[in-house]
Formats: C-alpha cells, sequence, structure tokens
C-alpha cells in the first residue's frame, strides 16, 4: 500500500478554458461582495498557496503549510522541500509507503517544479501568478490551466489528462465557489462544481 503526501496544487496546464458560464460569472459576483479587506502583500510561495497576508500556517486537506515572518514557505508537514534530499520515498514500519516531494525555484524565486520519485510537475507564472501546469505521475499525464474571479481566486480550473494506455486526452472544467473569509481575506471554505465536495482550512497568522 501506498500513501503520498500530495500538494494542494500538484495537479495542472496548458489549455484554453473558454468563458465561463453565467452561473460562475454570477459566484464571482457574489465572492466579490464578501470580500472583507482591500488586497494585502503577498510573495511568491503565499500567491503558490493562494493566501496573503502575514500568514504563519496553513491547515488544509491534511496538510500544513508553514511560512517565514517574511512570506517563505519553509516546511510542509514538518519537511523541507527545498532540501536537496528529497524527493524521497520512505517505507514506514506499517509497511506503508510516504512519498515526499522537493521543490525548485526559478530566478524570480517562484516555485516553478515539484519533483516526486516518480513523476514531475511544472507551474507556469505570468506577471507574479501561477496561473498553469502541467506533469506526469505514474503513468497519468495532465495540463490544467486556471481562471480567476476578480479577487484573483482561482475561478475555473481547464484540465486534461490521460493515462498511459489512453491515445487521446480527457477534457473537463471544474469550478469554484467560495462560502467563508477570514479577516484577511482568505478563503477558508469553497466548494467545487465536480465532486460538489466543500473544502475547510485554517490559517494562523504573525502577529
Amino acid at each position: 500500500m501506498k500513501k503520498i503526501l500530495i500538494s494542494a496544487l500538484a495537479l495542472a496546464i496548458l489549455t484554453s478554458c473558454g468563458s465561463q458560464n453565467a452561473n460562475n460569472q454570477q459566484n464571482n459576483e457574489k465572492n466579490d461582495s464578501n470580500s472583507i479587506v482591500a488586497q494585502e502583500k503577498t510573495t511568491p510561495d503565499l500567491e503558490f498557496c493562494h493566501v496573503q497576508g502575514p500568514v504563519k500556517k496553513v491547515h488544509e486537506e491534511g496538510n500544513i503549510y508553514e511560512f517565514s515572518k517574511d512570506g517563505k514557505l519553509e516546511k510542509i508537514n514538518n519537511y523541507d522541500p527545498f532540501s536537496a534530499e528529497y524527493p524521497k520515498r520512505v517505507l514506514e514500519d506499517d509497511g506503508t509507503f510516504v512519498e515526499y516531494c522537493g521543490y525548485k525555484r526559478n530566478d524570480k524565486g517562484e516555485i516553478c517544479e515539484e519533483n516526486w520519485v516518480e513523476g514531475v510537475v511544472y507551474y507556469v507564472w505570468e506577471n507574479g501568478k501561477n496561473v498553469a501546469d502541467s506533469g506526469f505521475v505514474e503513468g497519468y499525464e495532465w495540463q490544467e490551466e486556471y481562471e480567476f474571479d476578480n479577487e484573483g481566486r482561482i475561478a475555473t480550473i481547464c484540465k486534461a489528462s490521460r493515462t498511459s494506455e489512453d491515445e487521446t486526452y480527457f477534457r473537463e472544467e471544474n469550478h469554484f465557489e467560495y462560502s467563508n473569509f477570514d479577516s484577511h481575506n482568505n478563503w477558508t471554505t469553497r466548494k467545487d462544481s465536480k465532486d460538489q465536495v466543500e473544502i475547510s482550512r485554517t490559517i494562523e497568522y504573525w502577529e
């Protein structure tokens, strides 16, 4: 049995989304009305994790992201993903494997590559924003492109994917609706249109 620790944005790519439907536009307008404060200062690492402000920790989907006071990502689940010892795979006492990814930065300090033992994810940046990703992991490859709402949050993910046995890509769109925000205008609850699953996260801040 394999257990994999995956970062929040491990899937991604380069395919056109097209225009959003009317319902998604209404959701964007609703998001605007829920805004609490103006956009706060961000860094490439904060942008990568879709947060802003003096973030200390983000607890999301079983993962914990830790940041320094100057907004740099230092640890994921208590390990340093920028260390040269990663990626690696560890066999635990119960017989399961845990995989740890390793990050690389471009010359602007943006996280541009996420390496796994049997795969890699490439992140695309434009004007200081992570806008797309592509990659492959163990016989599965994908491409994604993000569309954003007026607050800079991901509104739609357009995805094309296939396995090593597929001749053509399977294409799909996933829309996101944000319902709760904290005092720094970071979302704390959102739901996707594909699985109708509500995701909550908790964010701690430096004082």
